[in-house]
């Protein structure tokens, strides 16, 4: 990978197509493993295994590949890390509703989500951030007969819970209800 000159940008589309076709080879070949798995032996199996595992390098290569792209670009055309700027995606709605129905097109489960806000960000050095608030949120079931109606309720104070305190959830309920 080394020897070939990224900044030219006809050369590196020629080995990214050549990657790419060689990929979608041994996809095809995957997939008539996979659906023959169950039927073939030990070393059928193990062949199988190898045919993932060659996959998952020819895909790992072919994402260093656009890093050097990406490195060589930016170099070539001496980016200025104000001209760069992440992607950010937001989302918002003031009211998201799902029904799940049964069989017989019975309310089984509904869940409402108020006042929805999601914001992505992408930044250059390919790291990603989240971030979801939702003022209230219910999900009831359906049933008529139910003891409880109430699925899911709202934590009085999100900012305690343990998942929150270890930095792995970062969600903020309001609840106006």
């Amino acid at each position: 990978m080394f020897k070939f000159d990224f900044a030219d940008f006809s050369s590196a589309a020629d080995v990214v197509s050549t990657l790419q076709t060689r990929i979608r080879r041994l996809v095809q070949v995957a997939r008539m493993y996979d659906l023959a798995f169950d039927t073939l032996d030990e070393a059928g199996q193990m062949d199988a295994l190898s045919v993932h595992a060659h996959l998952t390098s020819l895909v790992e290569e072919l994402d260093f590949i656009f890093a050097a792209i990406r490195l060589a670009q930016e170099k070539a055309h001496d980016f200025d890390d104000n001209l760069t700027s992440a992607l950010r995606l937001d989302a918002r709605s003031e009211l998201i509703s799902w029904h799940m129905l049964g069989a017989d097109s019975n309310l089984l489960a509904k869940l409402a989500v108020k006042g929805v806000n999601f914001a992505w960000t992408s930044r250059k050095d390919s790291s990603t951030t989240n971030s979801v608030t939702i003022k209230d949120l219910q999900a009831l079931n359906g049933d008529p007969n139910t003891a409880f109606s109430e699925i899911l309720v709202l934590h009085p104070q999100p900012s305690n819970h343990a998942m929150v305190k270890v930095g792995l959830l970062d969600f903020y309920f309001f609840g106006y209800g």
